[in-house]
């Protein structure tokens, strides 16, 4: 990620997180619809689990400015993951899910470079939390 990126994130989060509640529902929505099989990991009622998201999310970008702290954030949150069945293939699922999300929620201010910048940082994030789940499951 360059500094270009992160400030696109930060400003449009500031957006997205003023709509967490459709946000969040947009993000699980896109997820369940390219990948029905992922819904049984989840609960019935979403409405803690959306929060989560949204808290995950605010979370990291507040750590975006300092590389190791967010790594170690993130780097956690696999390991946290190991046991609720996640494997590396479903990081790309997200991946999708989130672009799509922040597109429908955002509309036509979701500009090609500002969804770009979000898949580098999910693709951090997801590295991360690789790291994470490798550590844990070996350990």
């Amino acid at each position: 990620m360059n500094p270009e990126q992160i400030q696109l994130v930060q400003r449009s989060a500031v957006a997205l997180l003023g709509q967490a509640d459709t946000w969040s529902t947009n993000f699980y929505g896109a997820l369940f619809r390219e990948h029905p099989d992922l819904r049984s990991m989840f609960p019935a009622d979403m409405t803690a689990q959306r929060g989560k998201f949204v808290a995950e999310i605010a979370a990291l970008l507040e750590l975006i400015g300092n590389l190791d702290e967010f790594e170690d954030r993130a780097s956690q949150l696999g390991a946290d993951h190991v046991g609720y069945g996640v494997r590396a293939v479903h990081y790309r699922a997200t991946s999708e899910a989130l672009v799509t999300s922040i597109s429908e929620t955002l509309g036509r201010d979701a500009t090609p470079p500002m969804l770009e910048a979000w898949r580098a940082v999910h693709d951090l994030v997801a590295e991360s939390m690789m790291s994470g789940r490798h550590r844990a499951a070996t350990s």
